[in-house]
């Protein structure tokens, strides 16, 4: 049962349900990150310096104070969203802090949420505007929700107009770099976004959070390598291979062949007529014994009669010519060439038509030699 989400649990859920499972429900715990320590270290700077004035940046966040405001009481650094929290989904209380509400303009009916970003390159993993406007893209689910909180809690900030959702990003690789981001969007708007896109997604997250067994529940293979990777992808391929197993080649060879449908006709047996068992499918028989990138057999070749063995060459007589003279060392590849006239080749030849590395013994794929 849900009993409360955060706008951070429907980005993951966004990202990955499969993921969420793991680190919401199972509660399994995700691996350290250099990149996420360094974030909460930028975080903590940026947050001091808001609060007090004391300039404690380091290098990557003094890279963008020059986009910071000036601090003050008036700002609100590490909003918590109160409690009770005026923001539900799907009847579900959402809890959780934002980084900056700056409501200095709130005279003109207008509030900026800020949410601060560390990123190893902001050319290639900033937000545009119009994914910060859309709660159907991942970021954008974090600043509608931070935007509607504000908005539903009107008693703090009544007559409000318009909306200013900002990424604040600070660039951790290479130049030290920062860039702001705003998507500048109505009241309602961003009410309308939480109620198309983020309520069916709570509802999802109910029958989600009531599955049994991580092999219930979707994944986003496409994720896997986002943000720094996933913590749970070892428990997710091990929770992915569940249930019935791939059938090998020798579960295949030995399986026994599913009985036929068609109903069957007795055959009245007299004396005369002795039993005689049943005979393979030439094609079965050869499956079970060649290597997978044997040439297909003929079934007609099973009955076809050897062919004549020519008089023995005199020890005077000239060597007839090969048919072909290639890569094989001048062998004659007379069988080869029926083949692929279609004429009939007696099986004991089939040996002769294999590319040689099928003749000799098999190989396992990526795995050495038997």
């Amino acid at each position: 049962m849900l009993r409360s989400l955060s706008v951070s649990q429907l980005r993951k859920f966004a990202l990955c349900e499969r993921a969420w499972f793991f680190a919401k429900v199972l509660r399994l715990p995700e691996r350290p990150l250099k990149a996420r320590d360094l974030g909460t270290a930028v975080h903590a700077q940026l947050e001091h310096y808001l609060r007090t004035g004391q300039d404690v940046l380091g290098p990557l966040a003094a890279a963008g104070k020059h986009l910071l405001p000036a601090p003050g009481p008036d700002l609100l650094v590490e909003e918590h969203f109160g409690r009770p929290s005026p923001l539900f989904a799907d009847g579900i209380p959402l809890t959780g802090y934002i980084d900056l509400v700056n409501p200095r303009r709130r005279a003109e009916g207008v509030l900026r949420v800020t949410d601060h970003k560390t990123t190893k390159s902001i050319a290639s993993y900033a937000a545009t505007p119009e994914q910060l406007a859309s709660a159907a893209h991942d970021a954008g689910i974090q600043m509608v929700g931070y935007g509607y909180w504000a908005v539903l809690d009107a008693e703090r900030f009544p007559g409000l107009k318009r909306l200013e959702l900002e990424h604040l990003y600070f660039q951790t690789h290479g130049a030290k770099l920062s860039r702001s981001v705003v998507a500048t969007v109505s009241v309602e708007h961003v009410r309308d976004e939480w109620h198309t896109h983020v309520e069916p997604m709570a509802r999802r997250m109910r029958d989600v959070a009531r599955a049994t067994s991580p092999s219930q529940v979707k994944p986003t293979w496409s994720a896997c390598q986002k943000y720094g990777g996933c913590s749970f992808q070892a428990h997710c391929l091990n929770s992915q291979s569940q249930g019935s197993k791939p059938m090998a080649l020798m579960d295949r060879i030995l399986k026994p062949q599913t009985p036929s449908t068609q109903p069957t006709v007795a055959v009245p047996v007299t004396a005369s007529a002795p039993l005689v068992p049943a005979q393979a499918a030439p094609e079965l028989e050869l499956a079970a014994v060649l290597p997978p990138d044997a040439p297909k057999s003929n079934p007609a070749l099973a009955s076809a009669p050897a062919p004549e063995q020519p008089a023995q060459r005199s020890a005077t007589s000239p060597a007839p010519q090969a048919a072909d003279e290639g890569g094989d060392g001048g062998r004659p590849r007379h069988r080869a060439h029926a083949a692929r006239r279609g004429q009939p080749v007696p099986l004991r030849g089939l040996r002769a038509q294999l590319p040689r590395r099928a003749a000799g013994r098999v190989r396992r794929p990526h795995g050495g030699e038997d």
